[in-house]
């Protein structure tokens, strides 16, 4: 891969030097053009799934790398996802995302297929259904002026509207940066509805097991969760995750018939399809 020999006149070295150190609370501000150039770096010599997290980020720096790195040709072949948390001041950066991790994809389109062939969405509902991967989002509120994400899939009604669904996807060792992403969605974007994380976790002998978390508003100002398993597979499960064509449509611009119905997203079927992806890449379900 042929990558840029030079980087953006714009992009300023301020002399530090510690990259993708978190566990250092203490390390002076990384510039903007040593993160760009070590992402660079990365993107041309892996060949498979990476994660690069970049901590002790100013506003400005992270806003700057997330711009060159939408407009890098290089890094929008790579299959990357890339988001900056002015809350956290953090830079992740997802090189190579897996079968695994794009999983989700699949089982919400089809979902939404079986909403419009059951009759719960109409003809003109079904076309206004915006589902995305990748779109990057500004326009957050509060504490996250400034951020920029984007997300493993959206749901919205419309082009234009704001999400009113976002799942991230990610390994357990980050997780917590998922979590914190959560909060970016909910907290950052008031009208996001619900947040529904993914977490994989690798385990002995080729087995990964599966949790979800279901964020949602609890009425009261706050946030709810609601936990469930995918691997192991429950012995009594509740394999169901539901909302209200309200909830996904309250952006619309066009009246929504029978707005208290209810969608769901089946997680039998999620299973289904992520033992498929597991087995091909030679592990199995946990």
């Amino acid at each position: 891969m042929s990558l840029p020999t030079s980087l953006p006149q714009s992009l300023e070295d301020n002399g530090s030097r510690n990259l993708r150190n978190p566990g250092r609370e203490d390390q002076p501000p990384v510039s903007a053009k040593e993160v760009f150039a070590d992402i660079l770096h990365e993107l041309a010599r892996t060949q498979g799934f990476k994660e690069l997290v970049y901590t002790n980020i100013e506003p400005e720096h992270g806003a700057l790398v997330c711009r060159f790195l939408e407009d890098c040709k290089h890094v929008e072949k790579s299959s990357c996802r890339l988001g900056y948390n002015t809350c956290t001041r953090t830079i992740r950066v997802v090189l190579m995302t897996t079968k695994l991790h794009d999983v989700h994809q699949r089982w919400v389109i089809n979902a939404s297929g079986h909403w419009l062939a059951d009759g719960l969405l109409s003809e003109d509902e079904y076309d206004e259904l915006s589902i995305g991967v990748g779109t990057t989002f500004r326009d957050f509120t509060g504490r996250y002026i400034g951020s920029v994400k984007q997300p493993d899939l959206y749901m919205r009604a419309g082009g234009t509207a704001p999400p009113a669904m976002i799942i991230e996807s990610g390994w357990a060792e980050s997780f917590p940066l998922l979590r914190a992403d959560k909060e970016l969605w909910m907290i950052g974007k008031p009208l996001v509805e619900m947040v529904i994380l993914l977490k994989w976790t690798r385990q002995a002998r080729g087995r990964v097991k599966g949790d979800i978390e279901v964020w949602r508003r609890d009425g009261r100002g706050g946030l709810e969760v609601e936990e469930k398993a995918i691997f192991p597979e429950p012995s009594h499960p509740n394999d169901r995750i539901e909302f209200t064509k309200h909830q996904i449509y309250k952006s619309s611009a066009t009246r929504t018939q029978n707005p208290t119905q209810i969608l769901s997203l089946d997680l039998n079927k999620l299973r289904k399809m992520a033992e498929e992806v597991l087995v091909d890449q030679g592990k199995r379900p946990a």
